[in-house]
């Protein structure tokens, strides 16, 4: 029912099973007071997606970024 991001971070390096690519903090402009972040599965057998809720700040979200896209929207 409303605006949904998908997100990750890209360095152009490839990254293999058991090598933790790298991460990067950003600021996302966010309008609602909090949102929901939904992580896609990546492990094996795993049937559902990790989710979290974060607090918007001044009309910011924080949140780190890693290779795994993270779907963000505002929360219900």
């Amino acid at each position: 029912g409303g605006p949904v991001w998908v997100l990750w971070y890209d360095n152009g390096k490839l990254y293999f099973p058991g090598e933790k690519p790298p991460a990067v903090s950003i600021e996302l402009p966010f309008e609602a007071a909090s949102a929901l972040i939904i992580r896609t599965p990546t492990e094996a057998g795993q049937s559902q997606p990790e989710t979290q809720t974060l607090e918007a700040a001044d009309g910011v979200l924080a949140l780190t970024l890693d290779s795994t896209p993270v779907f963000v929207q505002p929360a219900p």
